[in-house]
């Protein structure tokens, strides 16, 4: 078995930190790109969603419908009775 130095040790205990470090700068940098298209995606999302709510804000409902319906049919009857007794 070779000798080796606290020196030589030191040298390859450094070496092997410094490898380390790389990988989980690699990581990290892997980790921040995922991470962006994340934010991105969800900023894609909550624009839809407000240009989805915006566009329902502006859309009768079907009960307010039905009622308007309901009261425009009932002018209609009364125009024509009135019609009808003006003749």
């Amino acid at each position: 078995m070779a000798n080796i130095t606290l020196d030589d040790l030191a040298v390859m205990i450094q070496n092997q930190f410094g490898e380390v470090n790389n990988q989980f700068g690699g990581l990290k940098s892997e980790f921040n790109k995922r991470f962006d298209k994340l934010e991105n995606g969800q900023k894609e999302l909550f624009q839809s969603q407000e240009e989805i709510s915006l566009k329902l804000s502006n859309v009768a409902y079907r009960f307010e419908l039905k009622e308007l319906e309901g009261k425009v049919s009932f002018l209609e009857k009364e125009v024509a009775q009135m019609k009808a007794r003006m003749k």
